[in-house]
């Protein structure tokens, strides 16, 4: 099933948070399409020291 973007965009925000990251809408916008749409196992920068992992049901938020 999918969720509305601004449902996804306002609960990402709240995980990123969370992990005291903050993001601009247009870099919350490609991370959410990241999500939706990488591989498996694929990296995605989120800011200069964060980056996401995504798996295949999730993804983690890591260092760089």
């Amino acid at each position: 099933e999918n969720i509305d973007d601004d449902i996804a965009a306002e609960l990402l925000r709240q995980i990123l948070s969370y992990y005291s990251v903050s993001l601009t809408r247009p870099q919350l916008a490609r991370a959410l399409t990241a999500i939706r749409t990488y591989r498996t196992s694929s990296k995605f920068s989120l800011n200069k020291i964060n980056y996401l992992a995504i798996s295949r049901h999730t993804f983690c938020i890591l260092p760089l």
